[in-house]
């Protein structure tokens, strides 16, 4: 699963910064997953992403969201209200609370069964 949330982070932070012409894109790496108290049946977690800037400009941001899908469905999503600044040619560590549901799992689950699309 963590091999699965670095790949889907990575796609969603490139496609937040599609609209930058001519630059490289941003590296997204999990640098770290703790896990923090929840509400019932929920699953909390602070994610840490290091957030590496190959250009000459630096990025600003504004808040953070992110959206984990697994085939298709949506299991998990945070959001931060973080401002900050990845510095030109540097890096910045951004921690998101990232929440995931059970009952949203189970019947992610059990439509992906009753589906026959099996990964």
């Amino acid at each position: 699963m963590k091999r699965i949330l670095i790949v889907l982070l990575s796609l969603l932070w490139l496609s937040g910064c599609a609209a930058i012409s001519d630059r490289d894109p941003v590296q997204v790496t999990v640098a770290g997953i703790d896990t923090l108290p929840g509400e019932g049946l929920e699953l909390r977690m602070l994610v840490k992403l290091r957030v590496q800037n190959p250009n000459d400009v630096p990025i600003e941001y504004d808040g953070v969201y992110i959206k984990l899908d697994v085939i298709d469905k949506t299991l998990a999503t945070g959001v931060s209200d973080q401002r900050g600044v990845v510095p030109r040619f540097g890096e910045a560590v951004i921690s998101v609370p990232l929440t995931v549901s059970p009952l949203r799992v189970v019947f992610g689950a059990l439509e992906t069964i009753g589906s026959g699309r099996m990964p």
